[in-house]
Order: structure tokens, then sequence, then C-alpha cells
């Protein structure tokens, strides 16, 4: 560092001045080095654009490209409100004959990272239409971008790790988490405050833990998600994403009106946080408030368009509401984002399937879920088996199965052992059977009309009615005087369940 001297003789004089220049070009220097750092940096995020991005309507940017003449297209486009911009990068390579052979394709945020990205082997005229109108359709999903509040607190190398991370959260897989995990941890180096991040680092550590072979491993993800939120707690005790992570429902307590409060004050503070709006959403979902949900996802989607999690998650609340409408359109966003044949479109589309009663479709989609998942093969065999009226058959399978699958009970009526099922897992703390409790809604044109017939007969049970009520779950409808959708839902439901407008 450089320190005035004072000096007296002329002879010092020339010193000073010359240790003063030395000093002046120095802070030059650094000041060029600074800046050539931030232009690179903004170069490289910008891709040296010639052009100010401008919003052009989704729809004449797919007739700019069904129409192209050139083998590839480069567009910088802007949102509406021109707060998001983007760098789409459209290319083609065909062969002799003029069949596009290669169709890579993918769209760049403002941070230089690639939030889309679909590379489509041989196709015809048709099916690049196709190809095109997915990329237009993930166009319109951005026009609705928001980003999360919390990332406003970071510098622009932070934000855009943080946001890197959050994309490789949500299209899982176990090489996406670990990468997910090293972007966190990166940034809890540099900013160890920044709670979000070390939620995030719990999410991706308990995520990772569903790809580990073993017991152990499985395990060590779970340890590491806990011990992420006591690090979490530790800085910011009162941190409302923290609390809604460490709190849960006491059925002892009753505290269902203070776990919704906790929740809904996770989403204030991190309207962009997945696991509070997932964690708020099923709770809605095991009080059987399928279109609070519904509502709640919707407008999280906003934070995170291209979220392939929340839009699966949707496509099943509209399938719990017999919503064909919105579960079709769910499976054309999830097509769209590359998740074509993925499981969670394939099990939205069987649901459809079912409800639609279209046998010929079901057996393809139900041939392709065993293809990628073995285990489905004996749902198929039931189903096959109640589709041929073979009640024998369907009956035996299902008591044969090693655990008692829910829906499948409840088609064939077994009561007594659901009952039993329920009641333990709930008082265990266990509250996924409540939601299945309140049943998916059917279509009179459903492949499995028992189903429907029996879930009401489930519902009018003494057993059930008592224990709702034992749980507080009576007294919670009461209390917001608003009970479950199913209570007013008069295409899906014959007889009211008991505890319905008490």
């Amino acid at each position: 560092m450089c320190k005035p001297q004072f000096v007296k003789s002329r002879k010092n004089n020339k010193l000073l001045w010359g240790v003063s220049f030395i000093c002046i070009i120095s802070i030059l220097i650094v000041f060029s080095i600074i800046f050539e750092v931030d232009t690179q940096t903004r170069n490289d995020t910008s891709e040296n654009r010639t052009a100010s991005p401008i919003f052009i309507e989704p729809d004449n940017i797919r007739n700019e490209l069904i129409n192209l003449e050139s083998s590839s297209k480069t567009l910088f486009w802007s949102t509406s409100d021109n707060e998001n911009t983007y760098t789409i990068r459209y290319g083609e390579i065909t062969n002799d004959s003029g069949m596009v052979i290669n169709a890579k394709t993918s769209i760049i945020d403002e941070y230089n990272f690639v939030i889309w990205e679909s590379n489509y082997g041989e196709m015809d005229n048709n099916e690049r239409i196709i190809f095109i109108d997915s990329l237009i359709d993930v166009l319109r999903l951005l026009q609705k971008y928001k980003e999360a509040p919390e990332v406003a607190t970071l510098p622009l190398n932070l934000r855009t790790k943080y946001n890197q991370a959050r994309y490789l959260i949500d299209k899982r897989g176990e090489k996406n988490l670990i990468k997910a995990l090293q972007l966190l941890e990166q940034i809890i180096e540099q900013k160890p405050e920044f709670i979000m991040a070390i939620v995030n680092k719990a999410v991706a550590s308990r995520m990772l833990g569903f790809y580990q072979t073993t017991m152990e491993s499985r395990e060590e993800s779970l340890y590491k998600y806990n011990l992420s939120l006591k690090q979490a707690k530790s800085i910011s005790p009162s941190h409302p994403v923290v609390e809604s992570l460490v709190t849960q429902i006491n059925i002892d307590k009753q505290n269902w009106n203070d776990y919704e409060m906790i929740l809904l004050r996770a989403i204030e503070y991190s309207p962009a946080c997945i696991i509070c709006v997932r964690n708020l959403a099923e709770l809605y979902l095991n009080l059987g408030f399928y279109k609070n949900a519904e509502k709640l996802v919707i407008k999280h989607l906003d934070y995170f368009p291209l979220s392939v999690m929340m839009h699966s998650f949707l496509g099943q609340i509209y399938n719990m509401q017999a919503d064909i409408t919105g579960a079709k359109q769910q499976v054309k966003v999830l097509k769209a984002l590359g998740s074509k044949g993925g499981s969670d479109s394939l099990a939205m589309e069987i649901n459809i399937a079912l409800n639609e009663g279209d046998v010929y479709t079901y057996n393809q989609l139900a041939a392709a879920m065993v293809k990628k998942h073995p285990l489905y093969a004996t749902t198929k065999a039931a189903t096959d088996a109640q589709i041929s009226g073979n009640t024998a058959e369907l009956e035996r399978i299902v008591s044969n199965m090693p655990k008692l699958d829910f829906n499948l009970a409840v088609t064939t009526g077994k009561f007594d052992q659901i009952i039993t099922r329920v009641s333990g897992n709930i008082f265990k703390g266990n509250l996924r059977d409540l939601r299945l409790t309140h049943g998916w809604q059917t279509l009179d044109s459903h492949i499995s009309p028992s189903y429907s017939k029996n879930l009401e007969k489930l519902k009018a049970r003494q057993e059930i009615y008592a224990l709702f009520n034992d749980i507080g779950l009576t007294d919670y409808w009461k209390s917001k005087k608003q009970w479950p959708d199913y209570c007013y839902a008069e295409s899906f439901i014959v007889t009211k369940a008991k505890y319905c407008f008490e």
C-alpha cells in the first residue's frame, strides 16, 4: 500500500513524485484488470449481443422457424415486460433427402445457463413442426417467470450458481444432484449466512438418497439432510423456511391450523421455495382441499415455470379431481419440457385413459410403464382382470400382494384392512394415507367403477368418522367452515360423507 511521506528536500520531492507515479499506474492497472474481468463477465453472459433483445410474439417466432431457409438461427428474445432475456439457439442438420437427422435447440438464460435443451433424432416435416411447437410452449411458460426474491441479496456470480442449482435439483438424477450440491457448497463457503442455499442443500441431499442402492448410503443422505437443517437453524433460529421444515403435524396436539400458518409464512418469505410449496400443497391434499393445492402450485410456477417436478405434481392434482382437460394440458407441458415417455407423464396418461374408459390406450401405456418399472406388472394384471370382469382373479392378485395396495384394496372392498392401515399410519405421523382416504374422483366412464363406489362406502364407515374426530380434522374443517372438495362435488359423489357440513 502506498503511504504519503512528508519530505522537505527537492531530491526527496522527486522521489515522492516517482513513488506517486508508480502508485497511480498500479491503481490504473488494478482498475483496468477489474474492468476487463467485468467486461468479460458481461460478454460471457450476453454472448456479445449486437442488438438488444426484443419481445417477439411466440407465434411469430414459430412462423419464422418453420419457414427458416438456413439450417440454424440464433434469436435474442425478451419477455413482454422486458424483465427477462433469453438466447434461443435453433439448429438443424439434414441429410441429402432433406430429412432432419438432428435438431439440437437450447434456451439460455441471462446468466448464460441452459434452462431448456432438446436434441431430436431423425424426423419428417410434421415431427419438425411438433418439435418447434414444444419450443414455443416453453417460451409461453417463460413469459410469466419471476426471479426468486432471495437472490436479490446475492452478487451476480453466486446468483448464477444458485439458479443453476435449483434447475439441477428439479431435473433430479444422481449426477444433477451431485452437481447441485457442489454449487451450493460454493455459495455457502462464500456466503455462509445465506439460509436458502443451506435449505436447498438439505433438499438435494435428501433427494440423492433415492438414487442410493444401499441402506447405509440412504441413511447417510437422511443424516446430511437433518444436519443441514440443524446448521440453518443454528444460524437463524426463527427463519420462516427453516421453521416450516423442522415443524411437523402433531396428532396429539392437533396443530392443523398452526402448522398451516407456519407453512404460509414460509411461502410468504420465499414464494419460490419448492419444498415449502410442496409441503403446503400436500397438506391441502391431506385435508381434501384439492382446489387450494391447485391454486398454490399454479402461483408458484411463476417462479419456476420450467419445473418438471411441479408441473407433474399439478397434473396429479388435476387427475385427483378428474379434471381431464387440466391433466392433458400438463402432459403436453411435460413433453415440451423433455419428459416424453417419462414416468411422470406416463402415470398421468394412464389415469386419463382409465377415466376416459380408453382400454386400448391404457394397454399401450401400461405396457410402457411395465418396461420402465417391472413392479407395475402386478398393478397392470389386477386392472386387466377388472377390465375383463374376472373378479376372482382380481381378488387373488390383490390378496397375494406383499403389501396392501390402497387403491386396489378399495376396489376390492377390503375395508377392515384399509382402516387398520390408515389408523396405524396416521397415528405414527404418516399422513399420506389421509390423502388416499379422501381418494381420487372418477368419471362415469372410468374403467374401474367399483373404486368410486367403494370409496364412498369407506368414507361412510363409522371408523373413518371417528378417526377424523380423534385427530381433530373435523374440528379444523368446522373452524375454517370449509370441508373437503368432494363434499361439494355433486357430479362425483352419490351420498355425502357423514362429516360433510357438520
